[in-house]
């Protein structure tokens, strides 16, 4: 069976991405996306406050749609939105 350049080469770049990620993740026997997803929460938690809001099935998405129209993140557009509305401008 004869593989072509092309498919020999994205199987090399496959397999050496492979490996890579396998190097990454073990460092110091610890798993580098746990520790990366640790101190990005630590971060958070220092900088930032959370809201949970909550809307009808649907909204969501109606919303999502409405901030992608304006080619912002759904959390940019609600922000957005909030600081408008306490400035008056809404």
């Amino acid at each position: 069976m004869a593989v072509s350049m092309y498919a020999a080469r994205a199987l090399l770049h496959c397999l050496n991405f492979l490996d890579n990620m396998t190097a990454t993740n073990d460092i110091n026997g610890g798993n580098m996306r746990e520790s990366q997803t640790r101190a990005k929460r630590k971060y958070d938690k220092n900088h930032y406050d959370h809201l949970h809001i909550i809307v009808k099935k649907g909204k969501r998405e109606e919303i999502k749609k409405a901030a992608a129209l304006q080619d912002k993140t759904l959390n940019g557009y609600v922000i957005e939105a909030i600081d408008d509305k306490m400035n008056g401008d809404a």
